[in-house]
């Protein structure tokens, strides 16, 4: 995942080239897609009964490489609806609504059927710029 939103490019430009203050997000939080949204925005955001965004935290940024990775275990409630197709992620900055930062597909997608669990283990979720 590593696209960068619309938005978070709108904070890049301001910040660095425009010399803007930019508040730092209190909390990341990851979403789940069934529909990819784009730099834009949009997409179709999962919507089972029990699930909701999940709190992330990233590793130290390896210029070397270009990625970050998440730093805990990142579990999502058990599907108790019908079956979904999970295809991708998105990192926002509040656990409803908010503002999108990164997106991207998964390298698979993930069909959660009922009771199951998607989860990510640590460092499983890589952020790549460059």
């Amino acid at each position: 995942m590593s696209a960068l939103s619309n938005y978070l490019e709108g904070e890049i430009v301001e910040y660095f080239l425009r010399s803007q203050t930019a508040a730092q997000p209190g909390q990341l939080y990851l979403a789940l897609f069934t529909s990819n949204p784009s730099d834009a925005g949009g997409g179709t955001e999962v919507s089972y009964g029990a699930y909701e965004r999940k709190a992330i935290d990233f590793t130290t940024y390896d210029s070397g490489t270009g990625k970050t990775k998440n730093t805990a275990l990142i579990q999502f409630a058990a599907n108790d609806g019908i079956q979904v197709t999970v295809t991708g992620a998105a990192v926002f900055d509040a656990l409803n609504n908010g503002n999108m930062f990164l997106w991207g597909g998964l390298a698979a997608n993930k069909i959660l059927d009922t009771n199951d669990v998607l989860s990510f283990a640590q460092e499983a979720l890589e952020l790549t710029l460059d």
